[in-house]
């Protein structure tokens, strides 16, 4: 483990936490600043995006709402079309076509922008108000096939852009999702994250394979999955031994989820490794923060690492924008 001083930054960090809202880092998580001009005092952050095409816009789904800045954080406005009144537990930008957008909360309810975040609309899917839509992904090859994921609910298809919805759960024997990404193969590979196990699909989710990771790895409370942005190959995932156990881990697998080995260094993780970013012009630059805000980074794609403690009490979410 390496705390030597880097020279250079490329990226901006944003961190989403419960209690102290957005906080941005521009020194690679060493400080942290406070970013939370307009959004409801002390409030509880669970989603962060950045469009990719926009410069500083970026998107916020709090314990009230959802909210947009288009100065980097700098000031926050709420998004009146998704109810104010809700937790925002998830937010999506599709990757291929980044004007459409999603947004999943608790109660559990799917909001969808086909402008890019500018107008939303309450798409017609029908869950218990008790569960919390925590993933959303959309398939490389057909932006009307969207995928949800719901904890302790398990995994909805709509093959025309959200009007109609399917339960897709066949052989998912954990229901509990927590994250969902989908690879740019032939068909394109679908893995979901659960709290015992990850699960692939190559079939558009018509059936699902358990990767049976309790047989091979230490933790497997999986919280996030997060492929390469330069390599569909390469996937990574944050576990831990429970929600809020003390200890955790990061996994990367290199050949699409086939197998997987820990990519830490010598870091000792204290708490569930919650969260994970990349930068997406510097594939080599990752960041990862686990729940009591222990931050890890790698800029050698994982040949040596760095800690910082953030000083945050519980964090949820990190993004990272090319500087």
């Amino acid at each position: 483990m390496q705390r030597g001083q880097i020279g250079k930054f490329e990226e901006l960090l944003y961190a989403g936490t419960i209690g102290q809202g957005v906080q941005r880092s521009r020194d690679g998580g060493e400080h942290w600043e406070a970013m939370n001009y307009g959004l409801p005092p002390q409030c509880d952050v669970r989603a962060l995006v950045a469009h990719p095409h926009h410069q500083g816009h970026l998107f916020a789904g709090t314990d009230l709402g959802c909210f947009r800045s288009q100065d980097g954080g700098l000031t926050w406005k709420p998004i009146r079309s998704i109810d104010e009144t809700v937790e925002v537990w998830s937010l999506y930008i599709c990757p291929q076509d980044p004007s459409l957008m999603f947004a999943g909360t608790h109660p559990a309810r799917l909001y969808g922008s086909r402008d890019g975040g500018l107008t939303w609309v309450q798409l017609p899917l029908e869950l218990p108000a008790t569960t919390r839509l925590t993933a959303v992904a959309v398939d490389p090859e057909d932006s009307d096939t969207v995928y949800v994921g719901i904890q302790v609910g398990g995994l909805l298809r709509s093959v025309d852009g959200g009007r109609r919805w399917e339960t897709i759960n066949e052989g998912l024997s954990d229901p509990d999702v927590h994250a969902l990404c989908v690879c740019a193969s032939s068909p394109p590979t679908l893995h979901v994250a659960t709290a015992s196990d990850i699960f692939r699909s190559r079939d558009w989710g018509e059936c699902w394979e358990p990767l049976g990771l309790k047989d091979h790895l230490p933790m497997t409370y999986f919280r996030s999955l997060l492929p390469a942005p330069d390599n569909p190959d390469v996937l990574y995932a944050t576990a831990g031994t429970a929600p809020f156990g003390d200890e955790g881990t990061l996994y990367r697998s290199l050949d699409m989820g086939a197998t997987w080995t820990r990519c830490q260094g010598d870091v000792l993780l204290q708490s569930t490794l919650w969260t994970i970013a990349i930068n997406p012009a510097h594939p080599r630059r990752l960041f990862a923060g686990t729940l009591r805000g222990q931050l890890l980074r790698t800029v050698d794609g994982g040949r040596t690492w760095q800690e910082y403690a953030t000083g945050f009490e519980d964090l949820r979410v990190l993004i990272c924008v090319p500087a």
